[in-house]
């Protein structure tokens, strides 16, 4: 008999800011997206040097969560983005392993958008969700679309110091998936789609036109020579003149 399939949530690196405790978790799902029942596991991670800094901690499970203490990512441990995150989940009698890439950072970058600033253009946005869904979740969901579009462009979130930059591009986005949801709730009749499509596009143009303030240095200050960074990597297609966005 084969063995139980099990998906864990990543949609982002785990970011554990220094000086601090952390609580981070993983959410683990059978292969018909209910909530696995975990009876035990363990966490190990490694800084950004490999050296195990936590060696098999007990976790609380179901769902599974573990507390990264302040004394394990101290002020002085230099900022990484090569951290690595190993839960050792068991389900039934099985034990799981669930790696995780993890970031220590100065400081977790937060969502320049709020829920009212999605409703003050779009009023009705509440009123055409479909059942299940809510704004304040896909407008989560836009801002880790926009936190891995930085990644992908090799823009660390927690390098930028100017979070209202991405504003836009976060907030059409979530209007994209907002107008997404109305279109499955109607049965994919009315205008919801065109809009959800019209949105999606301005959101890819809008994070392509975005320039922020970078902190390259890691000096949590800005300073000259770090403004103006554009977060869309030019490509180079092989000619003269050649490069494009």
């Amino acid at each position: 008999m084969a063995d139980a399939v099990y998906a864990a949530r990543n949609a982002l690196p785990v970011f554990l800011t220094r000086g601090r405790d952390n609580a981070i978790g993983i959410t683990v799902v059978d292969s018909a997206g209910d909530a696995a029942t975990i009876a035990s596991g363990t966490i190990d991670v490694w800084d950004g040097n490999g050296v195990k800094v936590v060696d098999g901690a007990a976790v609380t499970v179901s769902p599974a969560s573990y507390t990264v203490l302040a004394a394990v990512l101290p002020t002085t441990e230099p900022l990484s983005d090569a951290w690595f995150i190993r839960w050792s989940l068991t389900i039934g009698t099985t034990a799981y392993q669930f790696p995780q890439t993890a970031h220590l950072v100065r400081w977790v970058l937060s969502n320049p958008v709020t829920e009212a600033d999605l409703t003050k253009r779009h009023p009705e946005l509440s009123d055409l969700l479909a059942s299940g869904d809510d704004i304040s979740d896909l407008l989560g969901e836009a801002w880790e679309w926009v936190q891995r579009m930085l990644l992908r462009q090799g823009r660390l979130p927690w390098r930028v110091l100017d979070a209202f930059s991405l504003f836009d591009a976060v907030r059409e986005k979530a209007w994209a998936d907002c107008f997404r949801s109305g279109h499955a709730a109607t049965g994919g009749s009315g205008k919801y789609g065109e809009m959800a499509a019209f949105y999606d596009d301005a959101a890819v143009k809008s994070f392509a036109r975005v320039s922020v303030v970078y902190d390259e240095d890691d000096s949590g200050l800005p300073d000259a020579g770090e403004d103006g960074a554009s977060v869309v990597a030019p490509l180079f297609m092989g000619g003269p003149g050649s490069w494009v966005l």
